[in-house]
C-alpha cells in the first residue's frame, strides 16, 4: 500500500508521485521548496510542535506539584524547542516541501488571523463553573496559583464536629482526604500558564489564539493533500462553521485538541510522503547511500535521520492529545493501519513513531491513572469501549500485516483484489447512508446519568417535547453537521470520501491514507455514540476536533478533483482540431494565403486568445459557483449567532462574592456553584452541606465557632436558606446570557441566565 510495488501492479498516470496529486500539487518534485511554501510548511507545524514539547516537558511537574514558573518556564521551553527540532526535520526536503504562490499564503494567513482577532473581540467570560468552560479556568486558576493540581480538605477550618459536610465541587472531584481535578491535565497548564503573565483576560482570549493555529493547521494539511492553492478554502470553511467558533470563544479544550490532531496529520502525511529506500549503494561521490526504489533520487545517513526524528515527533504529537481529551487514544489506534503498509514496505518510520507514542502514551497513562483517576471512573464505560476498540484496531492490525508479508505480492496482483477498492468505496457510502437513515428507523436511549436525565428533562418540559431523560438524540447527529456545514458541503465530502477510498485502495493519493482512517473513521464512531449531553450548541463540541475538519477536507478535495477534470476536458476539446475541416481538404486553409489585419474582423491570434480565456474562464466559473453553493449555508447558520457573547459579568460576579466574605470566615453552601470561586479567588475554607436541614447546620455552626471562626450560610437560592431559618442578604445578582439548550433544532441566538449568592450569618 506504502510503496511503489502496489502502483505496479496496475500502470497509473500517477505512480512517479507518491502523493497520486497532479495539477497544483504541493509536492516540488525536485530541489527546495520556494520560499512561500517553506513559509507554509513552517506555519502549520511550529505551533503543534511546540505546544506538544511543551505539554510533554510541563505535565511531570504539575503532576509532581511543583509547577511554579522558576521551574516550569525552563523545562518547559527545552522541551518545546526540542520538539520543534524533531518536527521540522523534513520541512525544506524536496519531496515533502510544499509548492504554493504568495496570494495562497497571506489569504490562509489573513482568514486565520481574521478568526483568531474575531473570536478574541467576542470571547465568552464563562469563569462560573456551571458547565466545562467554567470548570476549565477554575482548574487553571488552582493550578496557577497553589503549584500542584490537588488540594487537601480544609477540614480543620470547620472545627471537630461538623456533622455530614461535602468538599467536593464543580471542577473537582473528592477523592482520599483531597480535591481532584475534573478534566485531563494539558488544558488547564498552559490556561494557567498564561495566567502567570496575563491574568484573567490571558486565559479568555487563549482559545482563540490555539483556534487560528488550528486553523491554519487544517489549512496546512489541506496545502499537502490538496494543493496551496485549495488551503484557503479549506481555512474559510473550517473557521465558518460556528462549533469551531463558538469553543474557541470559551475556555474549552477542543481547539487545542483540533491543532493537535491536524498537526499531527501534517506530520503523518510528510512521513507518507518520504519515498521508500532501497538496499545501501556506493557511489563515486563519496560515502554509501541508499537509493529510492521510485526513482525519486538517494537518501542518505542524514535524511534517513531526519525521516527518524519526524517520526518519532508524530507520535509524540498523536499521542500527546491524549494529556488534552480522554478519548484521544481511538484516534492514534486508527493510525495503526498506516504504521503497518509502513513496516511491510520496510520504512524507517515505524519503530521511531511508536516511540514517540510510547512516551507520550505514558504520560496520558499516568494523567489517567494518577492524577484525573476519578474523571476517568465517572466515564468508564466510555474508556472500557475506547480500549476495547483500540485493542481490535491493534489486532486486526497486526494480523493483517503479518499476512500482507505473507501473502500480499500475490494478493495485490489478483483479480479479486480489483474488487476491493470498489467495495470499500461501496461501504462508505452504505454506512453514510445507514447513518442518515438512523433517524428513521430508531432512536436513542443511551443516557443514563441521572444528572444528565433531569437536565434533559428539564429542557424537554421548557421546549414542549415528550419528556423522556434517556434520550440522547444521536439518531440524529448527521443533523447537527448539515445545520453547520449545509448538506452540499456533506454531499461533496461523501463524494470525495467514497472516491479517496477507493483511490487508496488502489494504490493512489497514498497522502491520505492516514487522513482518510483518521477523520473518517472517527467521524462515523463519533456520529454513531457522540456521548455528550444532548442540547446545543453544548453537544455540537462533539464535531470539532474530527468531524468538522474531516468534512471540510474531504469536500475540498472533491471541488479541487471537479475543478481538474473540468479542465482537463475543456483544454482536450479546445485544443481538438474541427472534424469537417480535416475530412474535407478543400476546406483545409491556404498556407500561402496570409490574414488581412485591416479587413480581418476576428484574425487567428484574436480567436486563439478567445479560446484559451474561456478555457480557463469556463472551469474557475463553475466551481467559484460550486464554493458560493457551499459557503451560503455554512454563514446562513453561523452570521445571526457568531457575534453573541456569553456569561459576561462573571468576573465582576465573582469580585462581588468574594467582597462579601472575610478572611476569618468558613462558609458552608446549600449547593455547590460557587464553591470554586471562594475556595480559589476569594481563598476561604468552603464546603457543602450533604443534609441541609435546622439541626445539621445548628452542628456545624457550633463546630465553626469552636474553631474560633466565622461561620457563614450561602447559596444561589433564597428559599434554600430561609427554609432553615436564616434570613439571608443577596450579596451578587447576575443577569447575563448563555448559550441556548435546544435539543431539536439549530440554536439561533442565546439565552437568558441569572445567578444570585445569598449569605447569612447566623
Amino acid at each position: 500500500m506504502f510503496g511503489t510495488d502496489v502502483a505496479e501492479s496496475k500502470p497509473d498516470a500517477t505512480v512517479g508521485d507518491p502523493r497520486g496529486l497532479r495539477d497544483g500539487s504541493a509536492v516540488v518534485g525536485t530541489g527546495e521548496g520556494n520560499l512561500p511554501g517553506r513559509v507554509f510548511g513552517l506555519l502549520s507545524l511550529v505551533p503543534v510542535c511546540a505546544l506538544t514539547g511543551w505539554l510533554l516537558a510541563a505535565f511531570p511537574l504539575a503532576a509532581l506539584g511543583v509547577f511554579r514558573p522558576v521551574v516550569v518556564l525552563p523545562v518547559a521551553t527545552v522541551g518545546a524547542v526540542v520538539a520543534l527540532w524533531l518536527g521540522l526535520a523534513l520541512i525544506r526536503r524536496p519531496r515533502t516541501a510544499i509548492r504554493a504562490p504568495w496570494w495562497s499564503v497571506l489569504a490562509t494567513g489573513a482568514i486565520t488571523v481574521g478568526f483568531a482577532v474575531f473570536t478574541a473581540l467576542t470571547h465568552s467570560e464563562h469563569v462560573i463553573p456551571r458547565r466545562d468552560a467554567g470548570s476549565y479556568i477554575q482548574i487553571s486558576y488552582w493550578l496557577a496559583h497553589h503549584q500542584a493540581l490537588t488540594y487537601p480538605y480544609p477540614a480543620a477550618a470547620f472545627g471537630p464536629t461538623p456533622g455530614n459536610l461535602g468538599f467536593g465541587s464543580p471542577a473537582f472531584y473528592e477523592h482520599g482526604s483531597a480535591l481532584v481535578p475534573q478534566f485531563m491535565t494539558g488544558w488547564p497548564m498552559l490556561l494557567a500558564a498564561v495566567d502567570w503573565g496575563w491574568g484573567w483576560g490571558g486565559m479568555l482570549v487563549l482559545p482563540a489564539v490555539i483556534g487560528g493555529c488550528a486553523i491554519l493547521a487544517v489549512a496546512g494539511l489541506a496545502a499537502r493533500l490538496i494543493g496551496a492553492r485549495w488551503a484557503p478554502l479549506a481555512a474559510f470553511l473550517i473557521a465558518s462553521a460556528w462549533p469551531v467558533l463558538r469553543v474557541a470563544q470559551s475556555t474549552f479544550s477542543e481547539p487545542l485538541a483540533l491543532l493537535i490532531l491536524a498537526g499531527g496529520s501534517c506530520l503523518l502525511v510528510d512521513l507518507i510522503v518520504t519515498t521508500k529506500a532501497g538496499p545501501a549503494v556506493a557511489t563515486s561521490a563519496g560515502p554509501a547511500v541508499t537509493a529510492k526504489a521510485d526513482g525519486g533520487g538517494q537518501i542518505g545517513d542524514r535524511d534517513i535521520n531526519r525521516i527518524r526524528r519526524v517520526a518519532f515527533a508524530a507520535g509524540l504529537v498523536f499521542a500527546g492529545g491524549e494529556l488534552v481529551r480522554l478519548d484521544f487514544g481511538i484516534d492514534v489506534a486508527l493510525t495503526l493501519p498506516v504504521l503497518a503498509g509502513l513496516w511491510l514496505f520496510r520504512r524507517r518510520a515505524v519503530w521511531p513513531y511508536l516511540a514517540g507514542v510510547g512516551v507520550s502514551g505514558a504520560l496520558g497513562l499516568i494523567d489517567c491513572l494518577f492524577v484525573t483517576r476519578p474523571y476517568v471512573q465517572v466515564n468508564i464505560s466510555s474508556v472500557e469501549l475506547m480500549v476495547a476498540a483500540m485493542l481490535a484496531i491493534a489486532v486486526v492490525t497486526v494480523l493483517g500485516a503479518l499476512a500482507a508479508r505473507r501473502y500480499g505480492r500475490s494478493l495485490w496482483v489478483s483479480r479479486w483484489w480489483r474488487v476491493v477498492p470498489v467495495a470499500g468505496g461501496v461501504a462508505v457510502l452504505v454506512i453514510a447512508i445507514g447513518l442518515v437513515v438512523r433517524r428513521y428507523v430508531s432512536v436513542d436511549h443511551s443516557v443514563t446519568d441521572a444528572g444528565v436525565r433531569q437536565f434533559t428533562e428539564t429542557a424537554q418540559r421548557r421546549l414542549g417535547l415528550p419528556l423522556d431523560g434517556s434520550r440522547g438524540y444521536g439518531e440524529q447527529s448527521v443533523w447537527w453537521v448539515a445545520w453547520y456545514l449545509g448538506w452540499p458541503v456533506l454531499a461533496a465530502a461523501l463524494a470525495g470520501a467514497v472516491a479517496l477510498t477507493i483511490r487508496v485502495l488502489r494504490g493512489r493519493e497514498l497522502a491520505w491514507a492516514g487522513v482518510l482512517l483518521v477523520y473518517l473513521g472517527s467521524s462515523v464512531l463519533t456520529l454513531l455514540r457522540p456521548g455528550i449531553t444532548p442540547d446545543h450548541p453544548w453537544a455540537d463540541r462533539r464535531l470539532v476536533v474530527e468531524v468538522l475538519p474531516g468534512m471540510v477536507l474531504f469536500a475540498t478535495w472533491a471541488v479541487a478533483e471537479g475543478n481538474r477534470w473540468l479542465r482537463a476536458r475543456v483544454r482536450g476539446a479546445a485544443a481538438q482540431p474541427n472534424p469537417a475541416a480535416r475530412s474535407n481538404p478543400a476546406a483545409q486553409p491556404n498556407p500561402a494565403a496570409q490574414p488581412n489585419p485591416a479587413t480581418e474582423p476576428n484574425p487567428p491570434a484574436a480567436r486563439r486568445r478567445f479560446a484559451v480565456t474561456g478555457t480557463v474562464a469556463l472551469p474557475w466559473a463553475l466551481t467559484v459557483a460550486v464554493v458560493a453553493v457551499l459557503v451560503v449555508p455554512i454563514w446562513k447558520a453561523t452570521g445571526p449567532v457568531a457575534e453573541d457573547r456569553t456569561e459576561l459579568g462573571e468576573l465582576a460576579a465573582m469580585a462581588g462574592v468574594c467582597r462579601a466574605l472575610h478572611s476569618n470566615d468558613s462558609v458552608v453552601l446549600t449547593d455547590t456553584l460557587w464553591a470554586p470561586t471562594i475556595r480559589a479567588q476569594c481563598q476561604v475554607p468552603v464546603a457543602h452541606l450533604n443534609d441541609p436541614t435546622t439541626a445539621a447546620l445548628d452542628q456545624v455552626t457550633a463546630s465553626i465557632r469552636s474553631a474560633g471562626r466565622t461561620p457563614v450560610i450561602a447559596g444561589t437560592q433564597h428559599d434554600a436558606l430561609s427554609d432553615l431559618g436564616l434570613d439571608p442578604v443577596r450579596a451578587v445578582r447576575l443577569r447575563t446570557r448563555q448559550d441556548q439548550q435546544e435539543l431539536i433544532q439549530r440554536p439561533d441566538g442565546t439565552m437568558p441566565l441569572l445567578l444570585d449568592f445569598w449569605v447569612a450569618r447566623p
